[in-house]
């Protein structure tokens, strides 16, 4: 589903191949340890994102109003501030993810060198 809300896509975040691949690999190799992580930190990731907010896994839907900064890492890595509350944004591990990044970037009015 594509929508356009204020300039920006709906997007519903899913696990990316990449994620799935990781998840599947490193099953036999770390005795289930890994794919425990790997499934527990998608609770850091949003649901979905649109013009208006951002959903959490939970339900609680954040205005991009409430945003106060986003931190670009290295390899890939985003993580959105609405003050107390950290969301993650792991590129490779979400399907669409840089594009979906890149969206959220434009509309929060940030600009990566």
């Amino acid at each position: 589903m594509i929508c356009y809300l204020h300039g920006m896509r709906a997007h519903a975040i899913r696990p990316s191949l990449f994620f799935w691949v990781v998840l599947v690999l490193t099953t036999p190799l770390t005795f289930f340890v890994a794919p425990i992580a790997l499934l527990v930190s998608m609770r850091q990731w949003p649901r979905s994102v649109d013009g208006d907010h951002l959903v959490l896994r939970d339900g609680t839907r954040i205005p991009w109003s409430a945003n106060t900064n986003m931190m670009k890492y290295p390899g890939g890595r985003y993580e959105l501030i609405f003050g107390a509350t950290t969301v993650q944004l792991p590129t490779r591990m979400i399907a669409g993810g840089k594009q979906i990044a890149d969206e959220i970037a434009q509309h929060l009015g940030m600009r990566w060198e």
